[in-house]
C-alpha cells in the first residue's frame, strides 16, 4: 500500500515541478531576450 502511494506522490511532484518550470521560463524569456538585445524589453 505504501509503495503505490509514494509512486503517485512522485508523479504528482514531477508534474507540478514541470508546470512551475514552464511558467518561470515563459515569464523570464522576454527579460533574457531583452538583456541580450534580441528584442525590445520594456523592463530594461
Amino acid at each position: 500500500m505504501l509503495k503505490p502511494m509514494l509512486g503517485l506522490l512522485g508523479i504528482l511532484l514531477t508534474a507540478m515541478a514541470s508546470e512551475f518550470n514552464a511558467q518561470v521560463f515563459s515569464i523570464a524569456l522576454p527579460d533574457i531576450a531583452g538583456g541580450l538585445f534580441f528584442s525590445h524589453d520594456p523592463g530594461t
